[in-house]
């Protein structure tokens, strides 16, 4: 059995990240109120860009209204970190609406901003999710590899930890889905030591599962095993219930491999039952689908 269950890459490392809480009503208010008494400016040009994440998710043609607004007016007032941060805005915004062309373009203009400011870590943020949108539109490899391999440079450059560990692991992810085992359990590993310095139990506990799928697929099982359980008890404690689903759903494939049909069964019904509570329905296919090749 050949499933492949990976925690934390692309999916869960480098989803969209809002900079306004979403659930403040009086937010919109606020900022409208502010918008009137401003002169066309920098600080102008953040309000708006702040009204467009606020309506990102609730009113997206509101959301696209104000950041065509602060892209205007920063094109107008010709300031290069404005430019930068607005076409970054706008980007996100076609992507949380999974319009990747439009994001990817928007990105790559905002990152040539970036690159006039010499902002290491923006530009590692940046790579890093042209990387994630080439993975998850069209799966390619080449493309990706490319700009998670850019987005680890600049990272290591400005020691931004978190970006870095999630290109590493992003890289593993890349070589684990080419069946370059020995590569990504490198980029795996090493994405664990950054993860471990930064302490977010959740990174942690997916590096943990990643570097066990590798030793799963390698054949050492006890290896994997105790991978594995690193980041049930990680997972457990901490009630990350969708990758506790996940660390189960491998254990199972594990000991369906070994022939321990009892213990495979126990695994994939514990994971089944948590996907069915969080209504995780691609984690409750792969398990299901796992249990019937038991």
């Amino acid at each position: 059995m050949n499933g492949k269950i990976l925690i934390g890459f692309v999916l869960l490392s480098l989803s969209c990240k809002l900079s306004i809480a979403q659930d403040q009503p009086y937010v919109s208010d606020s900022l409208i109120a502010r918008l009137a008494l401003l002169e066309d400016n920098l600080e102008k040009v953040q309000t708006l860009n702040a009204l467009a994440l606020h309506y990102s998710e609730t009113i997206p043609d509101k959301a696209l209204y104000y950041s065509k607004k602060a892209l205007a007016l920063a094109n107008q007032i010709q300031n290069v970190k404005a430019c930068a941060i607005s076409n970054r805005v706008m980007g996100e915004l076609f992507e949380i609406q999974h319009n990747y062309q439009p994001a990817i373009n928007y990105y790559l203009i905002s990152i040539k901003h970036f690159q006039k400011l010499e902002d290491e870590a923006e530009l590692a943020h940046q790579y890093n999710k042209l990387g994630s949108i080439y993975i998850t539109n069209n799966f390619d490899y080449d493309q990706s590899l490319y700009y998670f391999t850019k987005a680890l440079e600049h990272a290591k450059n400005s020691k931004a930890e978190k970006e870095k560990a999630s290109a590493l692991n992003s890289i593993g992810g890349i070589f684990y889905y080419q069946a370059d085992y020995t590569s990504a359990l490198h980029y795996f590993n090493e994405s664990l030591k950054a993860r471990q310095k930064l302490g977010n139990p959740k990174d942690i506990a997916a590096s943990l599962n990643n570097i066990g799928e590798i030793y799963r697929l390698e054949h050492q099982e006890d290896m994997a095993l105790d991978y594995y359980n690193q980041a049930v008890e990680i997972n457990e404690k901490h009630n990350y219930q969708q990758n506790l689903a996940v660390n189960l759903s491998n254990i199972g494939l594990i000991y369906s491999e070994k022939e321990n049909n009892s213990l495979a069964v126990n695994y994939f019904e514990r994971s089944i039952a948590i996907n069915r509570k969080i209504g995780k329905t691609a984690g409750l296919i792969a398990s299901l689908r796992a249990l019937g090749e038991t």
